[in-house]
């Protein structure tokens, strides 16, 4: 920081300039005769990917006699080159209203916010057509006396109203809109296991409601699928952990939310939590006391991330447990398993990174072009199938499973979702660099797939049925007609949590079981170890075949005949900490494998 005074002494004038590993900003700010800061000005230089990005602003101070301050204004241009303006006033020191223009996702945003919203929520917020001027969608917040939302008012273009009631908890699960927080991962699963009568109902048993001492409510929520992941941990069912002692394992199958704790946690709606319904924070609220304990047991543990990377559905490696936001980065099948107790064996994981997808205002996505659909295309081709559950390579698979439920016109028997990499930016009309994403299937057809953002989950999202396949990360559908597991889901194939996402596998025991209906009847059904490397599993193959102890020159006969007889590609090797980061040796990643009678 550079200072600069006049010749009676008196701050005059600053400069500084704050570096990080990607910013750079460089700030002024001019004083008046009381030593106040009467006009700001800012730029700062951002590096996305290949892409140098720039924004600039600056600043007006007013105060009163008193020497309060009275407005701020401010404009400016933000990193994609989009004017912004505000204006902010103050009573006794404190924001009393504030009005501002701004492009979000490429649509002029006008928002209005007075002192009523405890959340800083806006009272109004406006959303603009391609001209800057007409009226997309009006929505209206009301606030009750604490300052908390509690009714939505949504006007279209059309002048159709749509109105919500978020002023109690009342087990519909209506509205969840994600802001800041990193969960996207749970809401897009709410919002699937809502858009079926089976699913709704499983989201109402996890809330139930009581009266304290003091007569305030009191609220109970269940995850049955914390219970099985907290006797995994105890029975030593993971491997790579061992038992457990019962008291060191924090995972409960119950959290208690009170009546205070629900409402200073809805006072921060749009910081912490979503803004909507009450019973969408209650969920978050839980599940954030979950995935807390969960850290707390890998604390107490000295569970070390170098050897398991998932503990009880949660990357112990990356998102929430190495900070101090448990909530934020995770994956839809986990958070399926712990809200329902079913574990999610309809997944596809794709090879390679996908296209970024652009979101616009209106949550159209759009799949493009950046140099990567040449490796999301040849991993789409790819034919293997596991048709009744597990991980296959064909999306078509599972988009056909969802079409077939689909024939009444919605999903009945399956909770979907699936993940991308998106970006709501764009520079130049070039769009910068995104993270992974999480949004909820709610339609399949022939042609296109149809999703809900948990942006704005009252949107749909439809995209055409190539571009889902090109551009989605991976997709997981859960069968609500399952029973619930005994084990929670430990294995995975890749702990892609960035910005929310991911995926699980259980992919050798669905190989075995392939192996097991597949195979020739003259061809012995080798047991596949469960979470064995590549080497493992030939030698216990040769082993099973009569070679009680076969050489290495025997192992590598075997593994050629293996690799001869999956032309596809059976093999992804462990290159460090790279993304095909699937074991420390080799791992089947074919899932339509068979084990032969090796010649050796």
């Amino acid at each position: 920081v550079n200072y600069t005074y006049d010749k009676d002494g008196n701050l005059k004038k600053t400069k500084s300039t704050l570096k990080t590993n990607n910013e750079t900003t460089v700030k002024e700010e001019t004083y008046n005769k009381n030593g106040k800061v009467a006009k700001q000005t800012a730029q700062t230089t951002t590096k996305s990917g290949n892409k140098i990005l720039k924004s600039n602003s600056k600043k007006e101070y007013e105060y009163n006699s008193d020497g309060s301050l009275k407005t701020v204004t401010a404009k400016g241009k933000d990193k994609t080159g989009k004017p912004f303006s505000s204006e902010t006033e103050y009573e006794n020191n404190k924001m009393s209203s504030f009005h501002s223009k701004s492009y979000v996702r490429g649509a002029l945003v006008e928002t209005f916010t007075d002192s009523s919203s405890a959340a800083g929520l806006p009272s109004k917020k406006i959303t603009y057509g391609p001209d800057g001027k007409t009226p997309q969608e009006v929505i209206e917040n009301s606030f009750d006396s604490d300052g908390i939302l509690c009714a939505q008012k949504i006007t279209d273009a059309s002048g159709n109203v749509i109105t919500h009631d978020y002023s109690k908890v009342d087990g519909n699960f209506e509205i969840g809109n994600q802001q800041s927080r990193g969960d996207c991962y749970l809401l897009a699963t709410i919002n699937a296991l809502r858009e079926t009568s089976q699913g709704h109902e499983m989201l109402q048993k996890t809330v139930t409601e009581s009266v304290d001492e003091n007569g305030k409510k009191v609220y109970t929520i269940t995850f049955p699928g914390a219970k099985s992941a907290r006797e995994s941990l105890i029975n030593g069912e993971d491997s790579k952990i061992g038992a457990l002692p019962a008291d060191k394992v924090h995972i409960q199958e119950s959290y208690t939310i009170t009546e205070d704790e629900l409402k200073e946690a809805l006072k921060q709606q749009g910081k912490k939590y979503s803004v909507g319904d009450r019973d969408v924070v209650l969920l978050e609220l839980g599940f954030e006391k979950y995935r807390q304990d969960v850290k707390q047991t890998v604390i107490d543990n000295h569970i070390d991330a170098n050897k398991t990377k998932f503990v009880a559905g949660v990357s112990i490696a990356s998102s929430g447990l190495t900070s101090d936001d448990a909530l934020s980065g995770g994956q839809p099948a986990d958070a399926m398993f712990i809200l329902t107790g079913i574990k999610s064996e309809n997944q596809y994981l794709r090879n390679g990174t996908p296209p970024t997808c652009y979101i616009n205002s209106d949550m159209s996505m759009t799949v493009c072009n950046d140099g990567s659909t040449s490796v999301v295309a040849a991993s789409a081709k790819s034919g293997s199938v596991v048709e009744d559950g597990g991980m296959t390579k064909n999306v078509d698979t599972l988009l056909d499973k969802l079409e077939q439920d689909c024939k009444d016109g919605k999903l009945d028997d399956y909770a979907a979702t699936a993940c991308f990499m998106v970006s709501s930016q764009e520079v130049n009309g070039q769009v910068i660099e995104g993270g992974g994403h999480a949004l909820t299937i709610t339609k399949v057809t022939a042609d296109t797939v149809e999703m809900t953002n948990p942006w704005d989950p009252a949107k749909t999202v439809t995209m055409s049925r190539e571009d889902f396949k090109r551009s989605t990360m991976n997709m997981n559908i859960l069968p609500l007609n399952g029973k619930p597991d005994t084990k929670p889901t430990q294995e995975h194939t890749d702990e892609n949590t960035t910005g929310n996402t991911g995926n699980t596998n259980n992919l050798i025991s669905q190989i075995q079981q392939h192996i097991q209906n597949n195979t020739e009847t003259n061809t012995p059904n080798y047991t596949v170890p469960k979470g064995k490397g590549y080497t493992t599993m030939i030698k216990e193959a040769l082993i099973q075949q009569g070679i009680p102890n076969p050489t290495p020159e025997q192992i590598a006969r075997a593994k050629e005949q293996f690799v001869a007889a999956n032309p596809d590609g059976t093999v992804l090797t462990y290159h460090g900490k790279n993304k095909a980061n699937h074991g420390n040796q080799y791992l089947l990643a074919n899932a339509e494998v068979y084990i032969p009678k090796f010649e050796v």
